[in-house]
C-alpha cells in the first residue's frame, strides 16, 4: 500500500499553532502589561508579582526595602480608543523605583549639639556619645534607645570623641574637665580640672605606654594612670593642639596650632618636632584633617590652599641621631583654593578627602600614582565634614546636608544610596559601627542608617 503525505500542509498547520502560541502571548501581554506573565515568557528572570492590573483600572504597589523609605507608585490606567501599538508603547515592561534612604534609629540625647562622632564599647552593643552641653551618654546599637546619661558639670561642654578601652570610658571637655568612667554604668571613677590637668582639651585623649595621655589648647600634656587617676608625668609643647593625639612607634603625635607635628616621648622626657623637619624654616597654617596614625607612620592633613598630606616616618625612640623622612605627599592642585578634609584607612591604600569634595585613593606605601582613582563625590555645594569611613570596600562620607555612600570603580566613585534630611544639619565625620553608619546632628541628636 501507498501512504500519501501532504508536506505543505503539515508545515502549514505547524506555522498556524506557532502563530496562535505568539498570538496568545502578545494578547495576554497586553491585557497585563507585563511582559513576564508566566515562567516559561523567561525562565531566567523573576516570577512576577502577583498584582492584579487591567487596562481599565491600573495598578497600586509599594515598593519597600531595608533602610530606605517605602515608597508607593502606580501604573495609570489607560483610556480612550487604542490598537495594540499604543499599549506596547505606553505600558511599562519594567519600573525603576528610586527609595530614598532613612535612618533605622534616630536618638534624642538633649539640646546640645554633637560635634564628634560617638565610639563603640567594646562588645558593640553600645556607643559612648558626649555633648556641647557636658553630657556624656551610652545608646544602644541595636535600636537607639538611651541607656545611660551622666551630666559631666562642665559648662562648655565637648568637642571630641571620648576614648573607650576596656570598660572604661575617657572624656577631656574644653573646659578642662578629664573623666575617667566605668562602663556600661557611667560611674565616675577619677575627675581631673583646673592645676590637676591640662586645660582646655579639644581632642581625643590617646593611650600609650599603659598611660592615658591629654593635650590642652595651651600646650599642656598630662599622663595619667589609667585606673587610679595618678598623675605620672607632664611635658609641655611650643604650641598647643585642637587635634586627637595618635600613638604610633612608641611616640605620642600631636599636630599643633602653629603647622608643626610633634612628637612626645611615652615617658614624656623627649619632645621632637616632626613635621616641617628641622631643615626646614617654613611654617605651615593650623592643620584641618585629624592626624591618621598608620603603622610607624603618621598621617598629617595640613590646612590652607594648596596644602595637602604628608605621610611621614617616625624615628625610633631613643636614637642619638633620630632620622624623619618625607615618605609622600598628596596635593590637590586641580581646582585653587582646595583644602584638606580627612583620611581614612581603606586595606593597603588610603582614600583622602578634600573640601571640593574630591576622593582620591591612593597606596599607603607608595603615595601617589597616574592611574590612581580620583573623582569628585559630592556636587559643588556640598562640603564634607571631617574624614571619610570606610568598611567593606564602600566609603562614607558626611556633609553639613547629609551622608552618602560610594564604592570605588575603575575611573569614578559609583553613588550607592544618599541621605539627605530636610532642616536637619549634620556636624560630625560618619563612624561605621557593626551594621550602622552613624552620624550626629546640630540639634543634639545620633542617626544611624544601614550600611548596605
Amino acid at each position: 500500500s501507498r501512504i500519501n503525505t501532504n508536506i505543505q500542509s503539515l508545515i502549514s498547520t505547524r506555522l498556524f499553532n506557532t502563530n496562535s502560541a505568539d498570538l496568545n502571548v502578545a494578547l495576554n501581554r497586553l491585557g497585563t502589561g507585563l511582559r513576564i506573565n508566566t515562567g516559561r515568557d523567561d525562565p531566567a528572570a523573576p516570577s512576577p508579582l502577583d498584582l492584579k492590573y487591567t487596562l481599565a483600572a491600573g495598578l497600586r504597589f509599594e515598593a519597600s526595602a531595608p533602610g530606605f523609605q517605602t515608597r508607593e507608585e502606580e501604573i495609570a490606567p489607560l483610556k480612550g480608543v487604542f490598537n495594540g501599538a499604543i499599549v506596547m508603547e505606553k505600558m511599562p515592561y519594567e519600573m525603576k523605583v528610586v527609595l530614598t534612604k532613612v535612618p533605622a534609629w534616630t536618638s534624642a540625647l538633649g539640646a546640645g549639639g554633637i560635634d564628634a562622632p560617638p565610639v563603640p564599647t567594646g562588645d558593640g552593643k553600645h556607643v559612648v556619645a558626649s555633648d556641647r552641653d557636658g553630657w556624656i551618654h551610652l545608646v544602644s546599637v541595636e535600636d537607639g534607645r538611651k541607656v545611660q546619661s551622666l551630666d559631666a558639670k562642665s559648662v562648655s561642654g565637648f568637642r571630641s570623641s571620648p576614648l573607650v578601652a576596656g570598660d572604661a570610658a575617657y572624656c577631656a571637655s574644653v573646659d578642662g574637665v578629664v573623666l575617667a568612667l566605668a562602663l556600661p554604668s557611667l560611674e565616675v571613677r577619677w575627675r581631673k580640672e583646673g592645676a590637676d590637668g591640662p586645660g582646655p582639651v579639644y581632642g581625643t585623649p590617646v593611650l600609650a605606654g599603659g598611660l592615658l595621655v591629654a593635650a590642652g589648647r595651651s600646650g599642656a600634656v598630662f599622663a595619667w594612670d589609667p585606673r587610679t587617676g595618678e598623675k605620672r608625668w607632664e611635658a609641655k609643647l611650643d604650641s598647643g593642639t585642637l587635634q586627637a593625639l595618635v600613638s604610633s612607634r612608641g611616640w605620642i603625635v600631636a599636630t599643633c596650632e602653629d603647622g608643626r607635628g610633634r612628637a612626645v616621648g611615652i615617658d614624656g622626657k623627649e619632645v621632637i618636632s616632626v613635621l616641617p623637619s628641622a631643615k626646614e624654616e617654613a611654617s605651615y597654617p593650623p592643620p584641618r584633617a585629624r592626624t591618621l596614625a598608620m603603622g610607624d607612620r603618621v598621617l598629617f592633613g595640613l590646612e590652607g590652599a594648596g596644602q595637602g598630606f604628608s605621610l611621614v616616618d617616625l624615628p625610633v625612640p631613643g636614637a642619638s641621631s633620630p632620622h624623619l623622612g618625607l615618605r609622600w605627599g598628596g596635593k590637590e592642585t586641580s581646582v585653587p583654593g582646595v583644602e584638606v578634609s580627612g583620611a581614612v584607612a581603606a586595606a593597603e591604600d588610603v582614600v583622602l578627602l578634600y573640601s571640593d569634595g574630591t576622593a582620591w585613593r591612593v597606596s599607603a606605601r607608595q603615595g601617589p600614582r597616574p592611574g590612581d582613582l580620583k573623582a569628585r563625590v559630592l556636587p559643588p555645594k556640598e562640603k564634607p565634614i571631617g574624614s571619610p569611613a570606610f568598611q567593606d570596600g564602600v566609603i562614607f562620607v558626611a556633609t553639613d546636608k547629609g551622608l552618602a555612600a560610594f564604592r570605588p570603580g575603575k575611573d569614578e566613585w559609583t553613588e550607592i544610596w544618599k541621605w539627605s534630611p530636610e532642616g536637619m544639619v549634620i556636624t560630625t565625620p560618619p563612624v561605621v559601627i557593626g551594621r550602622f553608619v552613624v552620624v550626629g546632628s546640630r540639634d543634639g541628636k545620633l542617626h544611624a542608617l544601614l550600611r548596605d
